[in-house]
């Protein structure tokens, strides 16, 4: 078994930015086929904004920090915590919040569903 990579080379991108939002990959810049990635960085008290999934199911990955994930205008509220992993259905109205002392640093993809 050889050590040697193939010839289908990955994208690589680092998490060092401490700006709010880095794209990361997207089928619109032609970085992914279908999915949309980003890293966020939300100060204490800060909230990303209430937006839907649309047609697209997303997973957040909670690098660093916790926070609140708010559905349905504030109707329902769910805590998390780093080294968690979240689902949010299609069609699903949310916020994210830091409710921490620190920063709070996650991964987001989102994928449209097939059907």
């Amino acid at each position: 078994m050889s050590d040697s990579c193939n010839n289908n080379h990955p994208k690589i991108k680092k998490l060092d930015s401490v700006e709010k939002y880095t794209r990361l990959f997207s089928a619109k810049d032609g970085t992914a086929l279908s999915l949309k990635s980003g890293y966020v960085v939300l100060d204490k008290n800060e909230v990303i904004g209430a937006h839907s999934t649309e047609d697209k199911e997303e997973i957040l990955i909670i690098i660093e920090g916790k926070g609140r994930l708010v559905l349905d205008g504030g109707s329902l509220c769910f805590a998390f915590n780093e080294n968690e992993v979240l689902y949010i259905e299609p069609g699903t109205v949310h916020d994210v919040q830091n409710s921490g002392d620190i920063p709070l640093r996650y991964v987001y993809v989102t994928c449209p569903v097939k059907t």
